[in-house]
C-alpha cells in the first residue's frame, strides 16, 4: 500500500506543480484565439443575417471590443481564485458563441437584429479576457525569472490557435470550407469551454525554487518547449500547403487534426521531466536544512537597524523634509511597482497605449477583413482559408520572435523594448501597402507580414507595462494595453475600410458592375475596395511607430541603468542563466584585506582590455571574492591567465586569495545549494598544496615532487591543485585527494 500511496501522492503534486500548470496554460491559450478566424465565417453572418459590410464590420468591432476590454477580468483575478475566473470564462464563451449559431442558423427567429448579433459576439469573446488573464498571470508569477519567454510562448499558442481551430473544423465537419460555416461557430463555442473546465484546479500561482541550478535547468526546459512549438507551427504550415495543393477528403483532414493533438501532448514528457526534477530539488533542501544546524554558515554582516534610527534621531530636519516629500503625489521611478491611477496618468502608458491603439488597430483591420479583401481580389474561398491560416502560423511566430528576444538578443545589443516595438511597427507598412495595391499574389507575402507585426506587439506591450509599471498589478494593468485597440479597429475598419468598401460597392452596383449578395448586400470587386483605406492605415501605423519612438527617448537612460545593473550582477535579463557559479566567503581575508582588490586590478592588465561595463563588472566580482575559473567563464581568456606573478602567493596559511580560494570550511545555509561549497583537503594533502602556493610565486621554482609551475596557466594550476601530482590519472583514485573535490568539480562545471 506505502508504493501506491506514494505514486498517488506523487501524481498529485505533479498535477498542481508549476510545469502542468504551464502545460494547461498552454492549451487554455489553444483555445483561446478564436477571434483570429473571423473572416472564416463572416462571411455568412453577413449572408444569412442580410447585414451590410460597415454593419459587418460592426459585428466584428464588438467581437474585437470584447475580445481586448478586460481590465474587469482583471480586477476580478486580483481577488478571486483562479478556478473561479476559468468558470466564468467557459459560461461566457459558451453562452456567447451558442446564441450567435442559432442565430445565423435561424432557429432563434427569422431575423436578428444588429445590436443582439453584436451582443452575443462581445460575451463570446469576452469571455478570453478571463481565460488570458488567469493563463497568463499565474505562468508569469510562476517563472518571474522568465518573464519574456512565457509571454513569448504563452501569446505564441495564442497565435496558433486560429490555424489549430481551422483543421479541427476541416476534421470534425467533413471539410466543407467555404460551403457552410455555421458550424464553425458553434465549435468555437463548446471546445474553450471544455478545456477551461478541465484545468479548474491546475491553473494556479506557484512559486519557484529560488536556486541558481533550478534557473539554468528551467531555461532548457522552456527552450524544449518552444521547440516543440515551432515544430508544431511548421507541421501546420506543410499542412495548410498540402491542402492548398491537393484536395484532401475528411478521413484526410482527420489524420492531420490527428497528428496536431498528438503533438500538443507530447510537451507532457517536458513536464514530467521537469516534476521529478523538482521533487528531487525538494528532497534534497530538505536535507540540507536538517543538517545546518550542525554546519557552519559562512554569512555576510547584515546592517543595525539601531544605527539608521539613531541617525534619524540626529537629523530631524531631514526626517521631516522626507515626510513632507512622501506627502507629495509623485509617482514611484520607472520600475517600481505603480497603482493603477498612477501608471494610467502617466505620460509613458499615454505614449504606449496611443501608438498601441493605432498601430494594433490597423493591423486588427487587416485581419478582419482578409477574407472579404481575398473575395474582392478573386481569391477561391479554399485560398482565403489558407490566408487566415498564415496569418495565425506568422503571428505565432511573431510573439515567440519577440518573446524571446526580450530574454536573449537585447541583452547583447543593449536595445530597449520601445526601441524594437517601433522596428516591428515599421516593419507593418509594407504589409499595409502590400494589400493596398493588390498585385497577383502579393495577399499571400502581406498576410506573413502583418500576422508576423500583429503577433510582435503583443508580448512587448505586456513587457513595456511589466518592466516600467512593476507586478504588483499586473494582472489589471496588462489588460489596459489590449483595451485601447477596438478604439483604432473601430476608426480604421469600420469608420474607414468599412464605409469606403460600402461606397465602393455601391458604385460599382450603380454603374451595373456589381454583384447581389441575399438580393440587397452589394459585394466590392476589385483592387478599388481597399486600395485608400489601407493607404490611410499605412500612414497611421507610420504614426504609432514615431510615438513609440518618444517612449523610447524617454525611457533610453532607464534602459541603460537597467543594463548596468544587470551586466554588474551577472544576471542578465530575467530568465538567462549565467552558467556560472556563485561563491560565499567571509567578508575579508584577515590577513592582507585590500589584495583582492590590487589582483584584480593586476590580472586585468595582463589581458586584452574589456568593455568598461565589464572591466567594472570583473573588478566587483573580484571584490567579491570569486573564484577566477567562475569568472573565466564569461570573460574567457581569464581561463589561461599566468600564474607566476611575484605577487601571487597566498596571504595566509588557510586559503589562497590569489586564487580566490576559500578556507577549507564548509559553508551551507538555508538557500540549497549554498553559493559556494568549500573542498575540505585531506589532512595529509593540506601542507603539500600550502607550500605549492608558496612556490608558485617564484617563476621556475620546482616543486617538491619535481614538477615546475612557471608558465602553468589558470586552469592547469587548479587541475594540479585539484588532482594532486598525477594530473592524467583523472578519475583513477588518487591517494592525495577527497570526495569532496568531485562535488566541487561539479559545481564549477
Amino acid at each position: 500500500m506505502a508504493p501506491t500511496a506514494s505514486g498517488v501522492a506523487f501524481m498529485v503534486s505533479q498535477l498542481r506543480g508549476r510545469w502542468f500548470m504551464l502545460y494547461g496554460s498552454f492549451l487554455i491559450m489553444s483555445a483561446a484565439g478564436a477571434t483570429s478566424i473571423f473572416a472564416v465565417y463572416s462571411k455568412d453572418i453577413k449572408a444569412r443575417l442580410g447585414y451590410t459590410q460597415e454593419e459587418l464590420n460592426t459585428v466584428g468591432f464588438f467581437m474585437d471590443l470584447g475580445a481586448n476590454v478586460g481590465v474587469h477580468a482583471g480586477l476580478i483575478a486580483e481577488v478571486a481564485p483562479p478556478w473561479l475566473v476559468l468558470s466564468i470564462s467557459a459560461i461566457m464563451n459558451l453562452g456567447g458563441y451558442l446564441m450567435l449559431y442559432l442565430s445565423v442558423a435561424g432557429r432563434v427567429g427569422s431575423t436578428t437584429p444588429l445590436w443582439l448579433a453584436c451582443l452575443y459576439i462581445f460575451v463570446g469573446a469576452n469571455s478570453q479576457t478571463f481565460s488570458h488573464t488567469c493563463a497568463l498571470v499565474s505562468s508569469v508569477r510562476s517563472f518571474p525569472g522568465s518573464r519574456g519567454a512565457m509571454l513569448g510562448l504563452l501569446k505564441g499558442f495564442l497565435g496558433l490557435s486560429g490555424a489549430i481551430f481551422t483543421q479541427l473544423y476541416l476534421a470534425f465537419y467533413g471539410g466543407r470550407i467555404g460551403a457552410d460555416t455555421r458550424s464553425l461557430i458553434l465549435l468555437i463555442g463548446w471546445l474553450p469551454a471544455i478545456v477551461s473546465v478541465a484545468f479548474l484546479g491546475t491553473i494556479r500561482v506557484t512559486p519557484a525554487t529560488k536556486q541558481a541550478s533550478t534557473a539554468c535547468r528551467e531555461f532548457r526546459a522552456v527552450r524544449c518547449l518552444l521547440y516543440l512549438s515551432l515544430v508544431l507551427a511548421a507541421y501546420l504550415m506543410v499542412a495548410i500547403i498540402l491542402q492548398k495543393r491537393f484536395s484532401f477528403n475528411s478521413t484526410e483532414y482527420g489524420v492531420s487534426t490527428g497528428i496536431i493533438l498528438t503533438m500538443l501532448l507530447v510537451p507532457l514528457a517536458i513536464v514530467q521531466r521537469e516534476e521529478a526534477a523538482v521533487a528531487l530539488i525538494h528532497e534534497t533542501s530538505d536535507m540540507a536544512l536538517a543538517e545546518a544546524s550542525v554546519v557552519d554558515v559562512a554569512t555576510e554582516p547584515t546592517p543595525q537597524p539601531e544605527a539608521s534610527t539613531s541617525t534619524a534621531m540626529k537629523n530631524p530636519a531631514n526626517t521631516m523634509v522626507r515626510t513632507l516629500r512622501s506627502l507629495r503625489p509623485r509617482p514611484p521611478p520607472r520600475g517600481q511597482d505603480h497603482t493603477i491611477l498612477q501608471a494610467l496618468v502617466s505620460v509613458d502608458m499615454l505614449l504606449l497605449l496611443t501608438a498601441s491603439a493605432v498601430g494594433v488597430g490597423g493591423m486588427l483591420t487587416a485581419v478582419y477583413n482578409i477574407g472579404q479583401i481575398g473575395e474582392s481580389l478573386g481569391y477561391p474561398q479554399r485560398n482565403i482559408a489558407t490566408l487566415v491560416s498564415l496569418v495565425s502560423i506568422w503571428s505565432y511566430l511573431g510573439r515567440v520572435t519577440s518573446g524571446f528576444g526580450l530574454d536573449t538578443a537585447l541583452v547583447r545589443h543593449n536595445l530597449s523594448t520601445p526601441l524594437l516595438m517601433f522596428v516591428v511597427l515599421l516593419l507593418a507598412v509594407p504589409g499595409h501597402l502590400l494589400v493596398a495595391f493588390g498585385m497577383p499574389g502579393s495577399l499571400y507575402p502581406a498576410s506573413m507580414v502583418i500576422g508576423f507585426c500583429y503577433g510582435a506587439t503583443q508580448p512587448l506591450v505586456l513587457a513595456i507595462i511589466s518592466e516600467l509599471f512593476g507586478l504588483k498589478y499586473y494582472s489589471t494593468l496588462s489588460n489596459f494595453g489590449p483595451t485601447v485597440c477596438p478604439l483604432g479597429t473601430y476608426i480604421l475598419n469600420v469608420r474607414v475600410a468599412g464605409r469606403m468598401y460600402d461606397l465602393e460597392a455601391a458604385r460599382q452596383s450603380g454603374a451595373g458592375g456589381g454583384h447581389a449578395m441575399e438580393g440587397m448586400i452589394a459585394t466590392c470587386i476589385g483592387v478599388r475596395c481597399y486600395r485608400d483605406s489601407f493607404l490611410i492605415i499605412a500612414v497611421a501605423t507610420a504614426v504609432a511607430a514615431a510615438v513609440i519612438v518618444t517612449l523610447a527617448w524617454r525611457t533610453w537612460e532607464f534602459y541603460a541603468a537597467q543594463e548596468d545593473m544587470k551586466e554588474q550582477s551577472g544576471d542578465g535579463r530575467q530568465g538567462i542563466p549565467r552558467h556560472r557559479a556563485h561563491v560565499v566567503v567571509p567578508d575579508r581575508c584577515v590577513n592582507n584585506p585590500p589584495l583582492p582588490t590590487k589582483m584584480g586590478e593586476l590580472f586585468l592588465n595582463t589581458l586584452p582590455p574589456p568593455p568598461p561595463r565589464s572591466r567594472k563588472a570583473l573588478l566587483d566580482l573580484f571584490n567579491d571574492e570569486v573564484d577566477l575559473l567562475q569568472l573565466s567563464s564569461f570573460w574567457p581568456p581569464l581561463l589561461r591567465l599566468p600564474i607566476t606573478t611575484p605577487q601571487a602567493k597566498p596571504c595566509c596559511s588557510c586559503c589562497c586569495c590569489c586564487y580566490r580560494r576559500p578556507p577549507p570550511r564548509l559553508a551551507a545555509g538555508p538557500s540549497v545549494p549554498p553559493r559556494h561549497v568549500n573542498v575540505p583537503f585531506c589532512d595529509d594533502n593540506r601542507e603539500r598544496k600550502s607550500k605549492g602556493f608558496e612556490r608558485a610565486g617564484r617563476s621556475g621554482d620546482d616543486r617538491d615532487d619535481g614538477r615546475s609551475t612557471a608558465g602553468m596557466d589558470l586552469y592547469s594550476f587548479r587541475k594540479h591543485e585539484y588532482y594532486g601530482d598525477n594530473m592524467d590519472d583523472y578519475g583513477g583514485g588518487q591517494n592525495h585527494r577527497c570526495e569532496q573535490v568531485d562535488d566541487m568539480r561539479h559545481l564549477l562545471e
